[in-house]
């Protein structure tokens, strides 16, 4: 049987690595007991130990802090290989899908009967290429050290931060209810990645019932003082590099990993 360029890339995305040992990695599973244990310690914990001698910038860190604690200590762990050339997407529900795509569109077969065009247009329409014609400029003024990043989008930051107006004393301030909270946190989106609090979405989405009632003390204290807590405006800027050989600003892409919506 010839060896196609299909057939190794089929055993470089399926087949683990030889030549380099694997990488563990130790994950949280989320079973049903665990989870329903993480409700009950949420349910008989007492919130309001968390409020005394502390102020909002005391106050909701601690809260997180604990909400890591319990979530590390009640979820089971298991550790896991990772290859070199394993993809993390790749799992059992993904791999049929991509045999699937190779009977459908039979690359393999066209490769073998030498017919590239063919080949070609359904490895474009499999992978959704499309030709881009933007060129990318480089600027000399920009830099290209990925450590002067954050300092520039500081610098854009607060050359564009715009200054509220002055709230009179006469004024009520905004009063959430337990509901609305309650509804916020059970839309958060789990798949997002985690804050620099640690604090999964998954712990937040679950538990929101009985979370609700401290993050709506804290959001309402937020807002009747007009300040944000430290601790919720904190996020961690990642320049990830949108191509092999980088040139210039542009070729970076900045990932902030900050909180949840409701946060």
């Amino acid at each position: 049987m010839v060896r196609t360029a299909r057939t190794a890339e089929k055993e470089r995305v399926f087949m683990p690595s030889a030549k380099t040992r694997p990488t563990t990695r130790t994950v949280q599973v989320w079973t049903e007991e665990a989870s329903s244990a993480l409700q009950d310690c949420f349910e008989c914990t007492d919130w309001e130990v968390f409020k005394e001698g502390t102020d909002l910038d005391g106050h909701t860190p601690s809260v997180l802090s604990y909400l890591k604690f319990c979530t590390d200590a009640v979820l089971p762990t298991k550790t896991i290989k990772l290859f070199p050339n394993q993809k993390p997407w790749l799992d059992s529900t993904v791999k049929p899908l991509l045999k699937a795509c190779d009977a459908a569109y039979s690359i393999e077969e066209h490769f073998e009967n030498n017919n590239p065009h063919i080949m070609w247009r359904g490895i474009k329409r499999i992978t959704n290429y499309k030709r881009s014609h933007q060129l990318v400029s480089h600027d000399s003024t920009l830099p290209d050290n990925p450590e002067h990043i954050l300092r520039l989008a500081l610098t854009h930051l607060a050359a564009e931060s715009v200054h509220l107006p002055q709230l009179e004393e006469q004024h009520q301030p905004l009063v959430l209810q337990l509901h609305q909270v309650s509804s916020s946190m059970k839309r958060i989106n789990i798949m997002k990645a985690e804050g620099p609090d640690k604090v999964s979405g998954r712990t937040l989405k679950l538990c929101a019932d009985q979370l609700a009632g401290v993050f709506l003390d804290i959001f309402n204290l937020s807002l009747q003082l007009a300040t944000v807590p430290v601790s919720l405006k904190t996020s961690i800027i990642v320049p990830l590099p949108k191509k092999s050989v980088v040139t210039c600003l542009n070729d970076y892409c900045p990932v902030i990993s900050g909180h949840h919506e409701v946060l």
